[in-house]
């Protein structure tokens, strides 16, 4: 979501209103067996009238409603942990763990526990307990 920084003034303030908005997207996908599959900050629009929208569906797939349930509840998995991603990112600009030059880096160290600190986006504002914990949760 670089159009924050674009869009500056009292936008940081709506982060988590964005978010939520993401979030209610994402569902609604979901609702319908549509996974985006590649969420991400620069794939969240934020038009003039400051509304949040899912943009760049290349990737998005449709969850096999006549597999298993764990198979199309899995691909959602990818969605849901996108959106802790873009809500890190929102806070921090910077894509989490974006100093590890590799994916499989990453999910290893996911996989083994390692977590990012508490992102801020101002000396005064940082993620709020409850948004924090979805993070962490997702």
């Amino acid at each position: 979501m670089k159009h924050i920084k674009t869009l500056g003034g009292p936008l940081y303030a709506e982060v988590e209103k964005y978010l939520l908005k993401i979030a209610e997207g994402l569902k609604y996908l979901h609702s319908k067996s549509i996974v985006h599959g590649d969420l991400k900050g620069n794939h969240v629009l934020i038009d003039q009238d400051r509304h949040a929208c899912l943009a760049d569906f290349g990737l998005t797939g449709w969850a096999d409603a006549t597999q298993a349930t764990s198979t199309s509840n899995h691909a959602e998995v990818s969605d849901v942990y996108a959106f802790a991603c873009v809500s890190v990112e929102s806070y921090t600009g910077k894509y989490p763990f974006y100093d590890i030059p590799r994916d499989p880096t990453v999910i290893l160290k996911v996989m083994q526990g390692e977590r990012l600190g508490r992102p801020a986006c101002s000396i005064d504002r940082i993620m709020s307990n409850e948004l924090w914990g979805l993070v962490n949760a997702c």
